[in-house]
This record gives C-alpha cells, structure tokens and sequence, in this order.
C-alpha cells in the first residue's frame, strides 16, 4: 500500500511530475532496503508479537496524519512523510516473516510462508493500490487511503495482541500437537 500507491498519489492526486515521485519512490525504496536488516537485529532483541504491537500502533495513530500531509503540504513535508512510511513499512516487513515462521510448525513451515506471504502479498499488495485510487477518486475522499491503512494497521493490533496471549499461554504448542497428531 504505501510504498506502491504513493508514487500513484502524488501524480494522480497532488499532480506532481512522474520523474519527482518515482525518484522520491526509489529513494524509499533503497532506504526501506537498507533499514530492514537494521530492524530486523531489533526485532529480535523486542521479540516478534511485542514489535508488532508496537509498529501496529504507530501505523493506526501515525496514518491519517501522514495522508494529510502528503495531499496538503509542501514537497519537504511531503519527503518527510514518503521517509516516515518508509521506516515504518521496514519495520513491519522486518517482523512478519520471523513472526509467520516463530507461528508454524517446523514441517509445514516452508508451505505457509510461501501460500500467506506470496499470495497475501499478491492479492492485497497488488490489488490495494489499484482499488484505493478508483475509491479515492470516485469519492473524492482523499484521506481514504489512510483510513484503509488505520484499519488494517487496528485489525494488525487487535490479531497480534489475541495471538501474542495465545502464544504466551501455551495453546500453540496445543495446537502443534493436533497437526502432528
């Protein structure tokens, strides 16, 4: 959503030139690159459900900021901001796929990460930005991007916190029993 819609926002919405918003885009891009070993090491100092938590509520209070002041401010917020979804989307990408495999069983681990991460990311990776424009632009609602990502940011929250006490009260291993049963 972030990293694949902004360069859509900025030249469909705030009409900035293609060349500026894909080389904002690729900048992010090299930083988000960079930045994941770096947050993947902390990660794992944190542990995976409690990082979680945390860069899901930095995305349900940080968004709709973000999104408003990438539709009204000046190119240096707006660079400021491209910054801020880059960090926080290194982040993220530096939990799931330690928390996807600290999740599922040893056996059957390789098959999950590659159905729920590929096509996961497939579906609502390739699809959302395609679907935010045509609502953005239908509705003319310009913050509805981030309201999109709050929500899920807030379903991320809701899931990491029932599963991290799920986890903590044994029921994993519970549950592990039964697949290997």
């Amino acid at each position: 959503m972030c990293l694949c819609f902004c360069p859509v926002f900025l030249t469909q919405i705030r009409h900035l030139p293609e060349s500026a918003a894909l080389i904002n885009n690729t900048s992010f891009l090299i930083l988000h690159l960079v930045l994941i070993p770096v947050f993947g090491l902390a990660v794992n100092n944190i542990g995976g459900y409690k990082s979680c938590k945390i860069i899901s509520s930095l995305f349900v209070f940080l968004t709709l900021p973000i999104y408003y002041f990438l539709n009204n401010a000046n190119n240096d917020i707006v660079v400021f901001c491209l910054g801020l979804l880059s960090v926080l989307t290194a982040v993220n990408a530096a939990i799931i796929p330690g928390l996807i495999a600290e999740i599922t069983p040893n056996y059957v681990r390789y098959t999950v990460l590659a159905l729920v991460f590929n096509i996961g990311f497939g579906i609502f990776g390739g699809l959302t930005p395609s679907i935010a424009l045509l609502l953005t632009n239908k509705s003319h609602a310009i913050l509805l991007p981030g309201y999109y990502l709050t929500f899920v940011a807030l379903v991320t929250l809701i899931s990491a916190s029932l599963a991290s006490k799920t986890y903590k009260a044994g029921k994993c291993n519970e549950i592990r029993k039964i697949y290997i049963a």
